[in-house]
């Protein structure tokens, strides 16, 4: 039996084994001494066997390079970072500061990383979840844009509307810099088309009425906008047909 966030329970060899969490082991029955270490620089998963304690597993992960730097470039781009995690309040602080994140949450189960997502979901504001665990799947699914690491569960990946290659912070800073580099084009492309139209529509009819030279003339502003359009967003060119060449000989028809 397994209960998403706290923990594990199984059979071994007809005993009855939990791994999980504190708060899990409280609830199962298991007696957790006081004594036991707290301050360690990890995440402790306790096992027990039987109702016994047997002992606790420190896990502890290192911040590494790149995602210093994903977050330095996050913050230069105006983006608000929220740090949403199922490990201890100490753990989180610490890679949080690390990381120079402000907003932490910690010690949180699946349905509570998706209550936080559904409380920044608003009109005015944009979520984006990043995520790779199974834990991490609702909230996915339930931001504005779900984004899971190439190197994540299934779940996660099924979930989420972006799958990133790799485990790499820094491709989703570019994945985010495209975006909006497209969608900039977009908006260029909507105002040359914009300035385009109504100036065609005023110089028109007057290019009919004059001689031709000025009429090269009064409709160079409609061409100019037009090519400054096709400058600033330019379209893809088609492949070009070959013709046949004339020295081919046709197969003349049978009779």
């Amino acid at each position: 039996m397994t209960t998403p966030g706290p923990g594990h329970q199984t059979q071994v060899a007809d005993a009855t084994v939990l791994v999980g969490n504190q708060a899990w082991m409280t609830d199962n029955g298991i007696d957790v001494p006081a004594s036991l270490d707290q301050d360690a620089a990890g995440s402790e998963i306790l096992v027990a066997r039987d109702g016994r304690l047997l002992g606790a597993i420190a896990i502890a992960d290192s911040v590494r390079p790149e995602s210093q730097r994903a977050v330095d470039a996050l913050h230069r781009m105006g983006i608000r970072i929220v740090l949403l995690t199922g490990d201890a309040r100490r753990v989180a602080d610490a890679v949080g500061g690390a990381l120079g994140i402000q907003n932490i949450e910690a010690e949180l189960l699946p349905e509570n990383k998706l209550a936080r997502v559904q409380a920044l979901v608003g009109p005015k504001h944009k979520i984006a979840m990043v995520g790779d665990g199974i834990n991490d799947a609702p909230a996915l699914a339930r931001a504005y844009v779900g984004i899971a690491m190439g190197s994540g569960t299934d779940v996660a990946q099924e979930s989420a509307d972006v799958v990133l290659l790799g485990n790499d912070l820094e491709s989703f800073v570019e994945t985010l810099a495209v975006a909006r580099r497209t969608r900039g084009i977009i908006w260029q492309n909507f105002a040359g088309t914009s300035v385009s139209t109504p100036s065609a529509s005023c110089w028109r009819p007057w290019a009919f009425s004059i001689r031709c030279s000025r009429r090269r003339f009064m409709s160079s502003p409609n061409w100019c906008s037009s090519s400054t359009q096709r400058g600033c967003c330019p379209r893809p060119r088609k492949p070009r047909r070959r013709r046949p060449s004339p020295n081919l000989k046709r197969p003349r028809p049978e009779a």
